[in-house]
């Protein structure tokens, strides 16, 4: 349940931070890297989120804007 959760919650994030849709494989490792910074002593939920929402924002996917042809 969590981890769908944590799945979807992503999804969405970076979905809108890269102004296109997320394929699933994306929205897996975003989830996966929460999940593994979670999982470590002392850390929480929150901060395994917060650590892969970083991830996006650093993406270059995010900040670069790609351009069709």
């Amino acid at each position: 349940e969590r981890r769908r959760y944590t799945r979807d919650l992503l999804g969405r994030f970076a979905a809108r931070a890269f102004r296109r849709p997320v394929d699933s494989a994306t929205a897996d490792r975003l989830a996966t890297l929460a999940e593994s910074v979670s999982a470590q002593d002392g850390q929480t939920f929150e901060a395994g989120v917060a650590q892969a929402m970083t991830a996006v924002l650093a993406s270059p996917r995010f900040l670069f804007r790609e351009e069709g042809t």
